[in-house]
This record gives C-alpha cells, structure tokens and sequence, in this order.
C-alpha cells in the first residue's frame, strides 16, 4: 500500500507538468496525511564503548483538514522505549510503562493554524499538559518551513520551539521527478527570542573577553526535507532531523564535550479522504510554537518518585530524617532533604501550616522545618515566612536565618516581590535593629536577582521601600539608616537608582560635602553591583565624583576602586593618571599607582584590555615615595590571580589597605575572592574591617572615662571664623561580609556596648559566668545538633526538538551533624560566687562520647528530565566524615596533672569517604524505583570484590583487600581494555592503638581523550579507615608539670657518649666553648612531663614520653621524645638563646641523628652597621617534608622577584635558606636572600619604622641587652605612628614636617594644636605680650587647664587651674585623670597619653607637642591634622585651604567677639568699589580680616590675598547687609585683591586713633 501511494505521489503529477506550481506549503482541504514518526534522544559522550542514556519514541501522525488553515493532528500506535547501556553494542529496550506514560498524554487530538508553511496559533485541550503539548509541538516544528522561490539560499528568522533563531535554507530542485530538497539548518545560539530556563546564576557576571558568546554551549539543528509537487501544490514526504547540543565546562578547543543528539525522521505513508465525523472536544488557545515550560521546573533531575498524599508524604520523610539525625545515619540525609524539598515545593500554604504545627513543638522537627523553608525558595515559602513573623511564632535567631536565607534564594518574581515587601515592613518594625538590617540587606539582594534581565519587565516600584528608608533617613539626619539604604541599594544593583545615590556623592550634590564621610563611602560602594549591568554610565558617574576638587581621600580612593571594577578604557586611564601627577593625597596616589600595578600583571581574561592600558597608563607616572611596594603607611592594592585557558577557569585574591593618617596597622582593610568559571565571574567573598577607633581604645588606659574628657568648646567656637568639627566616629568595630557581591551582614560595635561587655565580665558576680555555664554544661547529658542546607542550586533547561527539555544542573547540599552525651563529677561544686581561683582548687572528672559526622552531595546532570520521565547522564560525588570522640579525661589543677584516657576501636572503621562516579540513568514514574542505570566508564571487579562502601565491619582481609576492576569498554571485549588497582596507604600509629589507612582507585574516560572533561567522567574511590590495633584496649595520656614532673618519668633519657660533641658543637662559629649543648637532664631536673601510653592486653610496654628541660640561666630549653621501649630512636628539640645569637634545632631519628632542621640567628655589625644574619640549614629530609620546603621556597622567590629584588652571581646554597640585612640608615636596610637556585639583593629596602641604630647592642653585650633593643624596636613601633609639632621663635613645623614663618598678632592666643572633634580632649594655646616676650601656653585637658608662663627669674611656672605646681615637689601625678607633669633640665613636661596627647615639652624657647597615634587625624590648628598627607596643611577652622600662610595663621587666632576691654584687634568684612567685566560693583570680602578695634590704631600690618563676592552698584547691597548674610562660603569669590591686615595695634583712651 505504501508503494502504491509513493508511486502515485512520484509519477501521476508528472503527467501535468506544465501545470502552474505553488510553492507555499498547506493541507488540502478534505484530506487526511497518515505520516511515521521516529525519534531518538541519546545523551553523554560520543565515543563508541561508553554508557548513554536516552529515549526512542516511535509512532503515526495523522493530520487531517476538515478546513484549509486549521488542520487537527493526532497522535496514535506509540510506542516508546529507553537507552540504557553502551553505545552502540546496546540496543532500545521497549517500555510498556514508558508507552503507557506516554499513550495517556497523547491520548487527544490538538488543532493549529497553518498556512504557507507557517505555524501559527495551536489549540488544546485544556486538560493536556504543557509536556504533552510539547511532544506535539516537537512534531509541528517540521511543518514550518519556509520557500522562497527562485532563491536557493537565504537567511531568516525562523520561529521553532527554541525561539525565534537565525536560520539558513539551501534549495536544490529535481525537475525531473517534481521533488524539491531543503536543507535547514538552524542556530540555537542565535535566537531573537531564546527559549530557556536558568536559575542559580543571578549573581554571576557574563565575562565578554572570556570567550565567544555561548562557547561552553552549542546548539544546532539540520533538517533535509524531501517535498513533491503534486498538482502544483508542495507535499513534505519525508523529512529527517539531526539536532545536537554540545556542552563542556571547560575549553571547547580540546575538544572535550558533552553531547545530547537528536535523531528524528518522518515520512509520508498514506494520504486519505478526511472523514466527516466530528469530534465534540473544546480547543483552546494555547500559544504559538514556542517551547512552554511544565512540570520540569519543580522536577528535581536527582530523583523521581510519585506524588500522592503531599502532607503525609512530607510527615513520615520528616520522621525518617529525624530518625536519621537522631542516629546520624550516613547516607540518608541529603537524599530525604532533597525528597522533602520538593515536596514542599508542590505543597500550599495550608498544607505548610498543617505541618508547621505538627513539628513546631518538636526541636528536632522545628529545625528541620525551618532549614527546609529556604530551600523551597518559591512564592507559598515566602508567603508563609510572612505568615509566621506576622504572628510573632519564631525565635530571633529562627526569623534571623529564615528571611536571610530565604530572601537570598527564592526565585524573584512578582508575587514574591509583594510578599517580600510586608516581610520588609514586619522586620522595620522588630525592636531588634539586627533583623532590621539582614531585612532590608536580603530585600536589596531579592531586587537584584528580581531584575537579573534588565531587558525583561523589572518593576521600579520594587526598589520603592529602599528609597523611602534612604529618603526618611536623609530628612531625620539619621546617618546609621542613611548608610543602610546605601548599602541595601548597593545590593539591588538597579540603575534606577543611580539619581538616589548621586545625592550622596561628592560634585552632584551641594550638601554632599558636609555629609560624614562613611555615608559619601557607602553612596560611593553602592555604586559596584550597578557597575555590573551598566558599567559605562557608572564610570561616567565615579569619575566625575572623583575630579570633584576637596574630595576626602578616603572617598577618592573608593571611588577610584570603583572605576577600576568598570573596565576602563586607555582614555580613562589615562586621565587617571595625569590626575595622579598633580593628586596631593598620597595615600590616594599610592592606592591608584597600586591599583594599576597590580591589575597591569593580571592574567584573568575580563581583565586583558583593562591590564594593557594600566601597563601604559604606568608609564606616564614619574617616580615618586607612593610607588614602593613596602610602605605601609600608604593605602595599597594588591591582587593575585591564576587563570587556566584549558580549564576556562581562575581565581584571584584581592587585598585593599585603605589607611587614613599614614598610620602602621591600617584602620580598614578589604579581603576578596573572586572566580571565573564557565564564562562568567562571580565574586565568591569580600570581607571588610574597620578598627580604627578599636585601636585607639586598645592603647587608652581608661575607657570608662574616655567620654568625659571633653574641653567645653563653645568659647573658643566664638573667636575662630566658620569653625567645623569633624565628626565623631560612633562605632569602634565595623565590619560586613559579602557573598557572590551581595552584603549579606554589617555589624558596627559602638564604644557603649563594648564598655558594657567590659563591665559585666569586671563585677564580681558576672565576671566568670561564662566558665561556670562551661562547667555546668558538661553535666547536662546528651546533646544533638544537624544543619542541612541546599547549598547551591543551578539549573539551565533547554527546549529540544524531541518535544522533552534536556537539563544541566548542579546541586550541592551539605549536611553538618554534632551529637555527644558528656557525664562529669565537679569538685568541689561551682558556687554562685564562683571565681577564677576557685577553677585552680577543682577536680573535673568527665566522659565525653561525640562524633562530628560531615556529608557533602555534589551531584551534576545533564539529560531529559520531568515529572514523568528522566534519561540522564549523571556525576554524583559524595564526601561523608564522621569523626567519633571518646575520651574519659581527670583535670586536677591543684596538682598541676592532667589525664586522659581514649578506649580503641573494636572494629575496621570507616572515618571518612569520597565516591564519585558517573552514570547514565533512566527512570520512569510508573516504577520509579526500577531505574535503570549504567556506569559511563563501564568495569567489572572480580569475585573476590566486596562493596567497600556498604561494609560496616569486618577483618583487614575483607574490609581492606587489594582487587583489580577489569574495564570492559570494546565490543569485543578486547581491543580496550582498562585496568586499574585498588592502591592502599597505611601509617602505622600503634601507640595510638590504630592504624590509619587509605583505600583509593580511579578510572575515567581520559583513555579516550586526555581532556578535561573526560577525566571527569569516570569513578573515584578513596576510604579512609581506622584498624584497630588488636592487642590495644586503651591509650592513656598523662600530662605533669611542675616539681612533681620528675616523679612522673616512667623512661630514663640516655643519649650515647659523643652525641652531643661534634654534632652539636659547631653552632655558630664565635660561639666558641660558651655554646656546647649537653642534656640538660643530667644536671637539672624536667619541668614537664608527658606520657602517651597504649595499654596492652599482653603488657608490653608501648608509647612515648616527652620531657621538657630548662636550664638555670632560662637560656637553654630542651625537649625530648622518647619510646618507652629501649628503642634509640628520639625526637630532640633545642632553643639556645645568648646574647645577640640564637639557634634552634629540630632533630629525629636513631638518638636524633638521621634528620635536622637548625635555625640560627645572630645581631652583629658589618661594615660598622647593624646588621642581622639568620640561616635555616636542613639535611636527609623526608621526601614529603624536602617537597614541601622546594616548593616554599620557590613561592619565596617569585614574591621576591616581583618586589623589586635583583638577582646577582655568587654562590647558591642547596640545602640552606640564608637571610641577611643590614641597616644602612634608619629608615632603609640592605637586604640579601639566598636560597637553592636564587640569590637576591635590594639595596635600599625601606622599613616602616625608624630603626633604634643608635642603641644597637655591641658584640659580647648581655642578654638584657639585647632583649632591651628588641623592647625598644617595639617602643619605635608604637612611636611611628605617633606625631611632633615643634614651635620655635621664629618658626612653626607642623606635625607632618611642613615649616611656617609668618606674620600674626602676637597678644592674642593662637591654636597650637587641638583635638578637631566637636567636644575635644585637649586644647594647646600660645600667645606674647610682646613680640620679643617669652610665650605663654596654654593647656586644657577635659576640664582642667594647665597655664605654662615665664616668671620674673627667667624660669618657668606652671598652674593647674590657677593653683601653682612643682614649688615643692619635682612631679605631679594625677592618677584619677592619668596626668603627669614635671620639670627636667629647665623643661615643663606634661604627659597625657590617655587625652591623646604623648607629650608636651616647652623650654621657655621651644615648644613640643607630641600625640598619640591614635589621635592621628583628628587634630587642627596651626600644628596641622598629622595625616601624613601635606595638601592640606593649611585647613583654616571652616576646612577651607588659606591662600597662604598668613591667612592661615589669621584664620587660628582667638579674637573675642564683643570685648570690654584689654582688647585690641577685631575680625571685620572688607568692601571695596570695583569694576568687574566692565561694571562698576560693590564687592564684599567671603573671609573677616583682621582689623583694629574701635579706639586703636595700627602699629604694623601685612598684605593679605582676600577673595571678593561683587554686586552690581545698582542693588544698594550695605556692608551690613553682608555681614547679616548667612553661608557666605557659597558665594563665588569673583575678585582676589592684595589688601591691609592689621597685626599689632596701639590703643589711645584719651583720643581717637588716627
């Protein structure tokens, strides 16, 4: 029959060939088109010999059309069998489960719109399921076809199930038999409207330099048509399909991928009249023919099973699993977790509720619950989240963990988005300001993933409820709030929000300049994640911020951190450096120069064009002091990356040193990880610090008094123009933690809750509570703890033309489990009262029984995967650890001894696995639990194979025997054959009483292809096991120390004669005789003794002893290790510690003679120098231990080459590391490194801090003296980051070294120096009655005030707060305030480190003033704000730069405001008549000037440079007016004119002045 259709199809039309011939495709009318059908889906990969898993569904198409345009087709004789098994020795096995599935979704006809080849509406059922209309959209998609006649080749967008894809036609027409071929070939890749699913990858970063678009996936698809013309009108007879999609993780170019083909063909059997019967079935709109997507969304690829009744299911696997964690079962838990999440993925809110109050009221259950919500991650999840917190039924840490795991793994829609929101308003409205902030950061995080497409709807009002806060906080002034909308809009990561955050930044916003300086930072991080999406409007944004002039340096280098992470081009480095030529912050330059350096050497591929233009951006930089790569004191940049082209993958570790004040330890630092990985990047971890104030705490003596040391201010405000306070910093610790770029936790610690803390710990009746909750825990029983967590869940899902989706996922999910039942005897008992002495009087008998059990799935798919069916190729690596604990232990502190006492294993035990392997694996619903799998890599073991993994117990020969897994990859089973043995490593740890051993083997596809990808697929076993030691019953550990240690000694130490003299001897060679070590327990006796014994059932001795020797001198100390046998082998280690050399030895072996590790250590002079020498000899290591050193050397020397060291000719150690340096000023060392293959030099190496050269100890110099000098290297430390103002006669030199002479009024009190907050510290003033006078200074410390003048016999006197000191005594010492004052060589010294202030010295000719390191920053005057920074050290009182040094002395002067008398100079506004721009103007002075007073005339006067603001004439502006004016500073200075500022003043009663 079907020959006779074929032939009347073929032959008849051509009788009629002149007939006209239309090329556009339809049905006819009245017909019916019978066609088979055959489709194949096969996955894994595509060598011969390996296992694949796939789906061959076979069956007929009928199409028939009652009318032109709306054919109906249907779908019957299916028969469907799967793949299991190795290509192409196996064959389809026939599934009547599988037929049966499948014949019930195809059970109705559906109906669709076709016209000239097109495939329009399609109509179903509405009972059919998205999967099988699918299936018959995978049939329609080879009726759209489309002819363009005469063309034989074009491109077009072609709808299919994919998308709209780019598509390329050939057409070749035989003539002679009326048939035309198309070949069809289609991109997958390059699709208009791409069909897919993805999850898991929102907070990835697509990487364009990584690779092409699409590498790691390529999808294609070709169909050949055969079609007859058939009375003009074209017919497909038969069409075949070849799709394939093509993935691998790493480098396409080694050719390495997996495969997932597509085989299909259909062909025309018999064409027939339609019949007229009509079919009563409703149709609806379904869509057109694109890919819809079903049940495979909430089908995990991991498992299959049936869902029946959801809420008992969830109730008895939530009584299996606890059953589990109660027993920490192996294996169990992370399968069931997996079960349960998806069926509460399936279940409703009232379902949820159901449970929730069947396990609220269990522990265990309730945990459990509680870790399951997050990872349902779904729209019912969060809405009953909302449901519990509206209800006030979780704890704070329960609501803590729900909204912040939750929020950051729900998938982001619409609905949940709403949800969100009233979670938002619950948590805002919590007393508890934590979960306020893990709310609106979480929020921010939803955002970001809610908007991951940009392209896609992205409703603005998402980001509603972070604007409101950043808008409410901003109008309440509130800096806390304002900072945590900055950081929750970071997270969001929304352009939108860019007119937000500009108000925040410096150059957008005239009040940004007066804003604290961590809300101009965060406004400036909250740029990063929008950096991502929209790098160039961002770029344009923190570039313009940056160049803004007076930008706080902190906020600069921010912002320049900022540029860098948008990629840069040449152009904008290149302005970035012309910048840093004329940048004044040095700490801003060092960061940008370190920036650029450091990304200049990157390897990672998103960084290739941003390397090249740091390389030449680096050459317009001259050589300056910020391009060192050692000075700590400026902020720095580092970064190290490694990338792998075969592996397409990377890291890079990043390390930001962001300091202040040119201070040694940096105030905030930043730490990163970041990766690369399938084309994408993703920042993994960032972690920041912020210490500055905790620092200054630490070195403070007083904390409970640090706030009331506070000078009133609000005099001296009155007498210095404009005067600003910096702002307070109000936490001492703040810190936040990042996760894939999303802040995940800030925490700041202010000073109020650390005191508290303080206090607690300090009352008698709360300062050791914590130790006795510790000892009143370890008598309260059995405890059990289980935390699994669905780590990580990606999943892409991909239409196929087979009408199934074919998925790549990749889960992880861990389980930590900790139980222990622990019984203890206290004696005595702890009391109410308990404190820490009472711990040194106690015996603690305890038996503790644990075990910390560790479980890791790591399971990747790739494959057919729904509700109904699966066929899949599958990696599952699986990581278990239990560690069990048992130990009885005996703590007397009273004796100084320590027991404990560990009972053996009875058993082989099983510690720790890993198992990997990869199968190909089909299931079906109706028997799930029959799936059929098969290794990819397939082996056999031979009969003596046990199943390691299953076995619990058993002898060595059963649980640890050596086997060999044949491989029987070849048809033949003989051309390829693979073998690979069990390996087993044992270490021998008797005394101990086991032995521990690891079993591992591996085989993989890598045979084939040595790829990548194929040393993936295959199996991996490693176990490790614990042997118990038969004749162990126990091992014992005995510690003793102090006098009783001697008596403890169970072995005497005897090392035979000569041991001691030439193998010790020569340690340094000018040690001579004074350095001969001898045992030193021959002469003294041990001060520790510790005994490791195993008890045996046969009583011999085995174990160890160590005992510990010091000599009478504390110079020498020794331990020893010995067997308690009379074995000679001995573990020895000496310290020798003489003046000015050290050495130290590790050594082991027969009387500790086979192996040696010897470091020595000398302080001696070269060349006159100071200069230190340590060398590190080592011999006959150990291969593994020789390994390890190599390869720490060799890292030593590539940062050596990397930092600036020369390499030079000489002799090259092998088996020494020696180190020397020598100081050749205070500030630099020569250094010299010598190891195996390298020699390495820097001649000027600089050192943070000043080296005390001065006191170096000589040769032959006591120990004293040598640990004096390393006291005063610390001293020096801590004196670094202090800072010295000097004030001479004739000159100022400020605190960071800039040098002042300049003209003031001498008789009116000057600002020395202060601490700049709004309430200082401390206040130094100084004043002359004359010019030629000695001065006077002033000091106020909190609320004393300390004068300092001279007397009439030339010497000084000193007052506190008007009572005169040191008339009788040589010292003042103020204990309660921390104050000293006393006179030294005709000095005044006051000491007031806990003010800030280290010190203050003043001879009547020279004043000093030294502050502390921690006040760094923070001062003001005329002294400057010692920030190591010299661009501003002429900040006047409004924080505005004087023009020069006369207006900055100006600016400092106190001049009273309204004074009765005794004064004599007055700030005044200055006018003058100009013209400017050709208009006559009235022009008004921005600053006061110095002027006489009423009464007084000038004596003496200087030119000073002052800015003008001008009126036209015509506006009749007065100078009171001006004066009367508020915020003159934002007036535009239009004139700078040179004009008299009065400096001494004569004052006439009798007259007026002239």
């Amino acid at each position: 029959m079907r020959n006779l259709v074929l032939f009347l199809l073929f032959v008849l039309p051509g009788l009629s060939r002149n007939q006209q011939v239309n090329y556009e495709l339809n049905f006819q009318e009245g017909k019916k088109y019978i066609y088979e059908y055959n489709s194949i889906l096969l996955s894994g990969l595509p060598e011969k010999g390996l296992g694949l898993a796939g789906l061959n569904l076979k069956s007929e198409v009928e199409i028939s059309c009652s009318t032109v345009t709306f054919p109906v087709m249907k779908i019957y004789s299916v028969t469907a069998a799967d793949y299991n098994g190795r290509w192409p020795s196996d064959s389809f096995i026939e599934s009547p489960e599988l037929t049966q599935i499948l014949e019930s979704q195809l059970s109705y006809p559906i109906q669709f719109l076709y016209k000239n080849g097109h495939i329009g509406d399609i109509y179903a059922p509405q009972s059919m399921s998205e999967d099988a209309l699918n299936l018959y959209k995978g049939i329609m998609n080879i009726f759209e076809v489309t002819i363009k006649k005469p063309q034989t080749t074009y491109n077009l967008l072609e709808i299919g199930m994919s998308g709209l894809c780019n598509t390329t036609y050939f057409i070749k027409e035989d003539k002679k038999y009326n048939l035309i071929h198309i070949t069809k070939s289609t991109d997958l890749n390059d699709c208009k409207e791409s069909i897919n699913k993805n999850t898991g990858f929102a907070y990835a970063v697509y990487c364009k330099e990584c690779k092409p678009p699409k590498r790691n996936s390529r999808s294609t698809s070709t169909t050949s048509y055969k079609i007859k013309i058939s009375k003009g009108q074209p017919l497909i007879i038969s069409a075949e399909i070849m799709e394939q999609h093509q993935f691998t993780p790493f480098n396409e170019l080694t050719g390495g991928g997996a495969v997932t083909e597509i085989r299909k063909k259909l062909e025309l059997i018999n064409v027939q009249k339609a019949s007229s019967e009509n079919q009563v079935i409703t149709f609806q709109n379904r869509g057109n023919l694109f890919y819809r997507f079903g049940s495979e969304l909430i089908q995990m690829p991991v498992h299959l099973f049936k869902i029946h009744n959801i809420e008992r299911q969830i109730v008895d696997i939530m009584e299996n699993l606890v059953g589990h964690m109660k027993k920490l079962g192996p294996g169990e838990v992370p399968s069931k977790f997996l079960q349960l999440v998806q069926l509460f993925r399936v279940a409703d809110v009232t379902i949820m509720e159901s449970v929730w109050k069947k396990c609220a009221g269990k522990s265990i259950h309730r945990r459990l619950f509680l870790d399951v919500i997050p990872a349902v991650a779904n729209i019912k999840s969060v809405k009953f989240l909302r449901l519990k917190l509206e209800q006030r039924e979780l704890s704070l840490w329960e609501t803590l963990q729900a909204v912040l795991v939750s929020l950051h793994f729900c998938t982001a829609t619409q609905e949940v988005m709403e949800e969100a929101k009233l979670i938002l308003e619950n948590t805002r409205s919590n007393p508890q300001y934590l979960l306020h902030i893990t709310g609106f950061l979480a929020y921010g995080s939803l955002v970001y993933r809610h908007c991951a497409n940009l392209a896609m709807n992205c409703s603005e009002s998402s980001l509603q409820p972070l604007h409101d806060l950043l808008t409410e906080a901003a109008y309440k002034g509130d800096e806390e709030e304002i900072i945590l909308a900055l950081k929750s809009i970071g997270n969001a990561g929304h352009p939108a929000s860019l007119k937000q955050i500009k108000k925040f930044l410096p150059g957008f916003s005239s009040g940004a300049s007066d804003l604290p300086i961590q809300i101009l930072i965060a406004a400036a991080l909250s740029l990063r994640n929008i950096g991502k999406r929209n790098p160039k409007e961002v770029q344009e944004i923190a570039i313009y911020a940056f160049l803004t002039p007076n930008v706080p340096p902190q906020v600069k280098i921010v912002l320049s951190l900022v540029i860098f992470e948008t990629i840069p081009g040449i152009p904008v480095l290149a302005t970035m450096a012309n910048v840093m030529l004329k940048e004044r912050s040095l700490q801003v330059a060092s960061f940008v120069y370190s920036q650029m350096k450091a990304l200049g050497r990157s390897s990672a591929p998103e960084h290739r064009s941003l390397a090249l233009a740091c390389r030449l951006a680096l050459k317009m930089l001259k050589p300056t002091a910020y391009q060192t790569d050692f000075n700590v004191k400026l902020s720095r940049s580092y970064c190290w990356d490694s990338f792998s082209e075969l592996l397409m993958a990377g890291f890079a570790l990043k390390y930001y040193s962001l300091n202040k004040a040119g201070s040694t330890i940096p105030p905030e630092i930043i730490f990163a990880l970041k990766s690369s990985f399938l084309g994408n990047t993703a920042d993994i971890l960032e972690f920041e610090m912020h210490t500055e104030e905790m620092l200054a705490t630490i070195l403070k003596k007083n904390l409970s008094r640090s706030d009331s040391y506070r000078v009133d201010i609000k005099d001296f405000i009155k007498m210095l123009p404009d005067w600003k306070a910096i702002p307070s910093d109000k936490s001492l610790i703040s810190l936040y933690v990042k996760l894939f770029g999303q802040e995940i936790f800030w925490l700041e610690f202010d000073k109020q809750a650390i005191w508290t803390a303080i206090q607690t710990l300090q009352q008698s009746e709360g300062r050791f509570q914590l130790i006795k909750k510790i000892l009143d825990g370890l008598q309260n029983g059995y405890y059990c703890w289980v935390k699994p967590l669905l780590f990580s869940e990606i999943r892409t899902i991909l239409p196929t033309s087979f009408g199934l989706p074919i998925e790549r996922s990749f889960y992880f999910i861990s389980v930590w489990s900790l139980s222990g039942d622990v019984q203890s005897q206290i004696s005595p008992e702890p009391s109410e009262n308990f404190r820490l002495m009472d711990l040194f009087n106690m015996n603690i008998e305890t038996h503790l029984q644990a075990n910390l059990g560790i479980e890791k799935y790591i399971i990747a798919v790739m494959g057919v995967n729904t509700n109904l069916l699966q066929a899949i190729i599958e990696v599952y690596a699986k990581i278990q650890a239990d560690l069990p604990l048992d130990v009885t232990s005996s703590l007397n502190f009273k004796a100084q001894s320590f027991k404990f006492e560990f009972p053996t294993f009875i058993h082989n035990t099983k510690t720790a696995y890993v198992r990997y392997q990869t199968y190909a694996v089909t299931r079906n619903i109706k028997a799930p639990s029959d799936a059929k799998m098969t290794p990819v890599v397939r082996f056999y073991f031979h009969d003596s194979y046990q199943d390691l993994f299953n076995s619990t117990s058993g002898s060595e020969g059963q649980g640890i025997r050596r086997v060999t897994p044949a491989l029987d990859i070849s048809e033949e089973n003989s051309d390829r054959d693979v073998a690979s043995d069990f390996k087993t490593v044992c270490y021998n740890m008797s005394t101990l009483g086991f032995r521990l051993c690891f079993l591992y083997t591996s085989f993989s596809a890598a045979y084939i292809k040595p790829v990548p990808l194929y040393y993936v697929v295959g199996e991996y076993f490693i176990i490790v096991t614990i042997q118990p030691e038969p004749a162990i019953q126990k091992v014992q550990v005995a510690i003793q120390t102090g006098p009783e240690a001697r008596a403890k000694v169970v072995q005497l130490v005897h090392f035979e004669a000569g041991n001691s003299s030439s193998e010790e001897r020569d340690i340094f060679k000018v040690m001579e005789e004074t350095d001969k070590p001898t045992f030193l327990g021959d002469t003294v006796p041990p001060i520790m003794t510790v005994i490791v014994r195993a008890i045996r059932t046969d009583n011999k001795k085995q174990g160890f002893q160590v005992t510990g020797y010091v000599n009478s001198d504390r110079n020498n100390l020794q331990l020893v290790m010995v067997p308690l046998t009379s074995e000679k082998w001995k573990v020895c280690a000496d310290a020798i510690v003489l003046p000015q050399k050290t050495k130290g030895s590790l050594r082991w072996g027969m009387d500790c003679k086979n192996y040696k590790i010897e470091v020595q250590a000398t302080v001696d002079q070269l060349n006159k120098k100071p200069a230190i020498y340590i060398k590190i000899d080592w011999k006959n290591l150990p291969q593994l231990l020789q390994t390890i050193f190599e390869k720490i050397l060799k890292y030593l020397s590539e940062i050596t080459g990397e930092s600036g060291f020369s390499e030079t000719q000489g002799e090259k150690p092998s088996h020494q590391a020696i180190f020397q340096a020598m100081a050749t000023s205070s500030r630099t060392i020569h250094a010299v490194i010598k190891i195996p293959e390298v020699n390495t030099y820097y001649s000027t190496l600089p050192v943070p801090f000043a080296l005390p050269i001065e006191s170096w100890p000589m040769i032959n110099t006591s120990t004293e003296a040598v640990w004096n000098f390393f006291s005063e290297i610390a001293l020096r430390i801590k004196k670094e980051d202090e800072a010295q103002c000097e004030v001479t006669e004739t000159s100022w030199k400020t605190f960071d070294g800039i040098e002042f002479n300049c003209l003031h009024p001498h008789d009116h009190e000057l600002v020395v120096a202060e601490d700049c907050h709004i309430a200082p510290k401390f206040v130094v003033l100084t004043k002359k009655e004359f010019a030629n006078s000695t001065r006077e200074i002033s000091l106020f410390l909190g609320k004393r005030r300390i004068a300092i003048y001279p007397s009439s016999s030339s010497s000084l006197n000193v007052t506190l707060d008007g009572s005169p000191l040191l008339l009788n005594e040589a010292v003042y010492e103020e204990k309660e305030d921390y104050i000293n004052i006393y006179q030294q060589n005709g000095s005044i010294i006051i000491l007031a480190s806990e003010f800030g202030l280290e010190e203050l010295v003043y001879d009547g000719k020279i004043l000093k003033v030294t502050i502390s390191s921690w006040m760094r920053g923070k001062t003001c005057g005329i002294c400057g704000k010692a920030n190591w920074e010299t661009h501003d050290e002429m900040e006047m009182p409004n924080h505005k730069q004087a023009r020069d040094c006369t207006a900055f002395f100006h600016a400092w002067l106190l001049v009273k405001e309204n004074c009765d008398k005794g004064c004599k100079i007055q700030r005044k506004y200055e006018f003058l008549d100009l013209v400017v721009k050709g208009e006559e103007s009235t022009c008004f002075s921005t600053e006061p000037v110095l002027k006489c007073r009423k009464g007084c005339r000038s004596a003496e006067t200087t030119r000073l440079d002052v800015g003008f603001h001008c009126f036209p004439r015509d506006l009749s502006m007065s100078l009171t007016q001006w004066v009367n004016t508020r915020n003159k500073q934002a007036f535009t200075e239009d004139k700078v004119e040179a004009i008299d500022a009065d400096i001494n003043c004569t004052c006439m009663r009798d007259h007026p002045p002239l």
